[in-house]
């Protein structure tokens, strides 16, 4: 059987085909071919290497070019990842092929090779991640004045508008956004320094090398090497982990919003779609729950390799060997959290109605702060929290907590129309206005400046 990743049937399910197209051994090898050929062209245009070597060799670079089974074969044989992949470059560019490689080493082209692809997968990590910022921030303009039940420690707590809620969603993805966007301008480097990092193949040519050999590929020119100093990588892992906690707990809240018990929101469902082999009338909450486990799979493995993340000396391949699977792992689930937040916010049902019904359960205890707040205005703090404590607690449907209150008032001398209009869950909206506001403008500017893909 493949792996999930390759499955025909169930790769789809936990990575952006897209993305994972960017990761198979064809997009792989290209990016070394890449590396290979900005090398070849920055020593040419330097002298370093004839000028006819450079361009024959960047020709080549084409990985349909190349036999992929004689390479499978040639690294079973010679135990090395890239050194088949050379030997037929060099054979390729014939007379010339004595200009390949020159003055490189592995990780160099390995380096630069996975980082182009994890740009190219990026690409389209953004986009999907812009697409949930706006369908989050629209969500929540729409529906600024929608009430429900907010709930603290799994209790319902105070009335919220699912504005409210929305506004919390988008603020953590506008942040993992601008996190992300940030940190790709100073992860996303190219490698290029030599056996130990010395350089010393090029002498003094090696700097000016590197630096073309960057531009060339439009990645950053980090001066000193990076083979054991792996932080822009794992600041760029930590931004991915970032955007997967915020898809996990969205994921979670819209399954535990879609439960029967509430029914208030609920991802989108295709017509063609079925909840349970046997139960038909089940619309389970499909997507949202992988969305969950893509999240949970990337925290394990940006775990394990923050865990063995210690390169000794000057190059180590005991731990550097396990960023090959982790890496492009890590950044294909995090495509499969963008990928379904953006299909779920995008098209997400919800039901002002149900949430009506819900937040009707606990009323009017639901209403206990705002009515506390404004007998405290008449009666001081801890006397109100006192009447509207005991009177939430002695309620019953015979003789209610607004009932006893009102009791309580004539007693303290208090017009007890003040409850009438504490008692309205509708008036109970805060900030939230301006919270929604915020993000709006947050995202208008961003959009703006360009910062979205």
């Amino acid at each position: 059987m493949p792996t999930t990743f390759e499955s025909g049937l169930f790769g789809h399910l936990w990575t952006d085909p897209t993305v994972r197209d960017c990761f198979e051994d064809r997009a792989q090898v290209q990016g070394w071919l890449r590396a290979e050929a900005a090398l070849a062209q920055a020593q040419g245009e330097l002298g370093i290497i004839p000028s006819e070597a450079a361009a024959e060799i960047a020709s080549k670079c084409d990985v349909d070019l190349f036999d992929f089974d004689a390479m499978r074969e040639g690294i079973l044989a010679t135990g090395h990842p890239i050194v088949p992949m050379i030997r037929q470059l060099v054979e390729l560019c014939g007379e010339h092929g004595a200009w390949v490689h020159w003055g490189t080493t592995t990780q160099d082209i390995m380096d630069t090779g996975l980082i182009l692809q994890i740009r190219d997968a990026l690409a389209t990590i953004k986009s999907q991640l812009d697409s949930a910022v706006t369908s989050a921030v629209e969500l929540a303009q729409r529906h600024a004045t929608t009430t429900m039940a907010g709930r603290t420690h799994a209790q319902h707590a105070i009335p919220i508008p699912f504005g409210h809620k929305l506004a919390v969603w988008a603020d953590e993805l506008l942040r993992a956004r601008d996190r992300l966007h940030t940190i790709e301008k100073q992860s996303l480097a190219g490698s290029l320094a030599g056996a130990a990092g010395t350089f010393a193949t090029l002498g003094t040519d090696g700097s000016a090398v590197r630096k073309r050999y960057c531009e060339l590929l439009g990645l950053v020119d980090t001066v000193v090497p990076w083979h054991t100093n792996r932080d822009r990588l794992r600041d760029l892992l930590f931004a991915l982990d970032h955007i997967a906690t915020a898809g996990e707990r969205i994921g979670a809240e819209i399954v535990r919003m879609q439960s029967t018990e509430l029914g208030e929101a609920a991802e989108p469902a295709a017509p063609q779609h079925i909840g349970s082999s046997t139960m038909p009338q089940k619309r389970n909450p499909f997507t949202s729950e992988l969305m969950y486990v893509d999240a949970k799979l990337v925290h394990s493995l940006v775990s394990g390799l923050m865990s063995n993340s210690i390169h000794a000396y000057e190059r180590d391949m005991m731990s550097w060997a396990q960023e090959w699977f982790a890496v492009p792992s890590i950044v294909m689930l995090t495509s499969g959290v963008t990928s379904k937040l953006a299909l779920v916010l995008e098209g997400l049902y919800v039901s002002p109605e149900r949430m009506r019904e819900v937040l009707a359960m606990s009323q009017p205890e639901i209403m206990s702060e705002p009515i506390m707040m404004s007998l405290a205005h008449h009666l001081g703090h801890e006397v109100a929290h006192n009447l509207v404590h005991a009177a939430a607690k002695n309620g019953t449907p015979e003789r209610p907590m607004l009932d006893i209150l009102r009791d309580d008032l004539q007693a303290h001398g208090v017009d007890e129309q003040v409850l009438d209009v504490a008692a309205s869950p509708e008036n109970y909206r805060g900030l939230t206005d301006e919270y929604i506001a915020n993000v709006r403008d947050r995202h208008a500017a961003s959009v703006a400046e360009g910062t979205p893909s």
